[in-house]
């Protein structure tokens, strides 16, 4: 729903708004009595992120009234569209429906980054055997040398 905020000052206040912290995005459940107010960036992402999110919710002790007529400027509506929501059930199906598959894409990337990086940490220990097996090598041969030689001095004694 969308409201007029020249003429709804206390219809703001009830959301912890003013006229200088507009314009404004509020969640509202009446059922919970709890709202949450968007703050940040006005960018599609992040209110879709904080619709789907919804975190750190107020509750309120009674429900605001939107009130008819406007003082401010009766030839203005004071309120665009209906009181009631504005998405209807088809539209709510195809939203959650996209957020559904974008959570699984998520997720797929996620365990995507997971199984590479479990390959990577194996491939790394894999190496580090090799490096250690070449340098234990490497030992025995230089002490397998040095035998010789001291055999080969010994005998020419």
């Amino acid at each position: 729903m969308h409201v007029e905020s020249s003429c709804r000052h206390e219809f703001l206040e009830a959301f912890g708004l003013s006229s200088d912290m507009l314009p404004g995005v509020v969640a509202y459940s009446p059922a919970k009595r709890r709202y949450a107010v968007f703050r940040g960036a006005f960018t599609a992402p992040a209110i879709k992120d904080f619709a789907i999110t919804l975190r750190n919710t107020i509750p309120m002790s009674e429900r605001p009234a939107v009130g008819i007529g406007c003082t401010s400027n009766a030839d203005e509506p004071d309120i665009i569209g209906p009181l009631t929501d504005s998405i209807g059930e088809g539209d709510a199906e195809d939203m959650l429906a996209e957020i559904q598959k974008e959570e699984r894409e998520r997720a797929a990337a996620l365990a995507g980054a997971l199984r590479l990086e479990a390959e990577s940490e194996q491939l790394r220990v894999a190496d580090l055997a090799r490096q250690k097996e070449r340098e234990e090598e490497a030992k025995r041969k230089k002490k397998n040398k040095k035998k010789k030689k001291k055999k080969k001095k010994d005998q020419e004694l």
